[in-house]
C-alpha cells in the first residue's frame, strides 16, 4: 500500500502484523442498534477499527468498523462497518448528519472522499482529484468539512475545505508544493484551524544527512499556523527547531502538542502552546501516545490513543486521562483488530 508519509507506513505495518483479540471495552455499554436520532447530541468520540473480514487473513479483504462513544453517558455504539479499500483507513462519524465521512478507493485507484448515509445505507463519492487523505473534521460553524489530503499528481499534504453545498474543495496555499501538513485541530469557538507543518525540502535534506552518517534521522523544523476559515489567511504561532510535531489539539487559548526529536523515535514529549503569544510550556503526562490526543471540553482530562504507562497490561487503546488523579480509564481496547484513529467531536458547536 502506498503512503504519503512515514507515520502512515507505520500504521499499516502495525495493522498487518497485529494479531489481536475482539474488542472488549471496559466500563462501557456496547450497542449495535440504530443511533439515537436526538439532535441534542453530547460530545462524542468517533473511532476507526480495522479487522480482517474473515477474521484470519486478507483473502476476503478488510473492514473498517466505525464506533461512537458518547462522553456524557459513556455509551459505546458500533455505528456501521465499511469495506477498507483505501491506502490508509480513515472514518469519521458525523452523528448530527447521520453520515460517515471516509476515505476509499476511487475510479483511478487513488483515494477519494466518500460519505455513507446511515439512513439510506448508501455511499456517495464527494471528490475526484485526490490521492490520499490523512485527516477529516466532519463539520464547522460554516457547514464545511475540513481535511488533510494529497491532491492527485502532488506529494504534499494540504489543508482542504470541502463545501457541502457547492460540492467543491478549496485548499490553503494551493500553489505551495513544499509544505506538508502533519496534523490539524479545529476551534469551534473561533472557527479557525491550527495546523502543524514542515518543509518537504528540509525533510529530504535531513534524511540524506542521516543516511550519510548512518544515524537516526533528526526532524526538520516544524511549526504551527492559525488558519482563518473564511479568508484562508495564515498566521504563524510557533516554530520548533529540529523537532517533529506528531499531533495537536485545542483547549481554549492553548494548543496541546506531542513532539519528538528523532523521526520514528520512541521518546515523546508533551507541551502547551499559548495561541496568542506562542509561549511553550512542557508538561508531564503518564501516557504513551503519538497521535490522537484531545483535551476534554472542560479541560479536566485528555482522550488519547496509546498506552497507559501505569498499567501492567501495556494494552493499546483509547483512554481517558483524568488530569487531577493522573489515572487513565479505558474506553476501547483493541484485541482482534487495530485502532487506526479516532476523533473528538463537539456537535453542539456545529
Amino acid at each position: 500500500m502506498r503512503k504519503p508519509n512515514g507515520d502512515m507506513k507505520l500504521v499499516v505495518l502495525f495493522l498487518l502484523t497485529a494479531l489481536l483479540v475482539s474488542c472488549s471495552p471496559t466500563n462501557t455499554k456496547i450497542s449495535d442498534k440504530s443511533l439515537n436520532k436526538n439532535t441534542n447530541l453530547s460530545d462524542y468520540l468517533s473511532i476507526t477499527y480495522t479487522k480482517y473480514t474473515n477474521g484470519m487473513d486478507t483473502n476476503d479483504g478488510m473492514t473498517m468498523e466505525v464506533y461512537s462513544y458518547e462522553i456524557g453517558s459513556k455509551k459505546l455504539t458500533k455505528v456501521t462497518e465499511l469495506p477498507y479499500t483505501s491506502q490508509y483507513p480513515l472514518t469519521v462519524a458525523s452523528l448530527p448528519e447521520q453520515k460517515i465521512y471516509y476515505s476509499a478507493e476511487g475510479e483511478r485507484d487513488e483515494d477519494e472522499l466518500f460519505a455513507y448515509d446511515l439512513k439510506t445505507q448508501s455511499s456517495e463519492q464527494l471528490s475526484s482529484n485526490l490521492f490520499a487523505i490523512n485527516r477529516i473534521i466532519p463539520f464547522t460553524a460554516d457547514n464545511k468539512l475540513i481535511m488533510v489530503a494529497v491532491k492527485r499528481g502532488e506529494i504534499n499534504l494540504k489543508v482542504g475545505f470541502f463545501d457541502k453545498e457547492a460540492g467543491d474543495i478549496r485548499f490553503v496555499d494551493d500553489q505551495d508544493l513544499d509544505t506538508h501538513t502533519q496534523d490539524i485541530a479545529y476551534s469551534p469557538e473561533t472557527n479557525k484551524i491550527y495546523a502543524a507543518q514542515y518543509s518537504d525540502t528540509q525533510q529530504s535534506i535531513q534524511m540524506r544527512k542521516a543516511n550519510k552518517a548512518n544515524k537516526d534521522m533528526i526532524p526538520p523544523n516544524h511549526w504551527i499556523v492559525e488558519i482563518d476559515n473564511a479568508t484562508l489567511t495564515t498566521r504563524k504561532i510557533i516554530e520548533l527547531k529540529e523537532e517533529q510535531i506528531l499531533s495537536l489539539s485545542i483547549s481554549g487559548d492553548q494548543i496541546l502538542i506531542a513532539t519528538t526529536k528523532v523521526i520514528n523515535g520512541s521518546s515523546v514529549e508533551y507541551s502547551m502552546v499559548n495561541i496568542a503569544s506562542g509561549e511553550r510550556t512542557k508538561i508531564d503526562l503518564p501516557i504513551t501516545a503519538r497521535r490522537g490526543i484531545y483535551f476534554s471540553k472542560d479541560g479536566k482530562g485528555i482522550y488519547y490513543l496509546g498506552v497507559d504507562k501505569t498499567s501492567k497490561t501495556d494494552q493499546r487503546g483509547v483512554y481517558y486521562l483524568d488530569l487531577n488523579t493522573k489515572k487513565s480509564e479505558p474506553i476501547f481496547l483493541q484485541e482482534d483488530g487495530f485502532i487506526n484513529n479516532f476523533s473528538f467531536i463537539r456537535p453542539g458547536s456545529k
